[in-house]
């Protein structure tokens, strides 16, 4: 595999701002828009809340606070969100997995 150089183009300067937190020992770096990292940034915040109120409706149940209908609704809520944030997630590692199949790394997940 060859490595292309691209040359930005000189016409403004601070045209564009690249914030570094690579070590001197990375010999490879992934360069990644600001709106993309937010997203994942989004992305994991979503699922550690989702995650967190899984594990308190489950600690509800285990207590036995909650009735039989309340139990099944609440098991029904949660394993909507946990679909969705499959999906979510899923589609998400399939955005970075594109730039780390152009690295020395292979595709996460496989």
């Amino acid at each position: 595999m060859t490595a292309s150089i691209q040359k930005a183009p000189v016409s403004k300067p601070n045209q564009r701002k690249v914030i570094d937190i690579t070590e001197l020992d990375d010999n490879e770096v992934i360069v990644l828009p600001t709106d993309m990292l937010s997203d994942i940034a989004c992305h994991m915040n979503g699922a550690i809340n989702a995650l967190n109120d899984i594990g308190n409706i489950l600690y509800l149940i285990q207590q036995d606070e909650l009735s039989s209908r309340q139990t099944s609704s609440m098991a029904r809520l949660t394993n909507d969100a946990a679909e969705r944030w499959t999906m979510l997630l899923g589609h998400q590692l399939d955005v970075i997995n594109e730039a780390m199949t152009q690295s020395k790394f292979e595709k996460v997940g496989e």
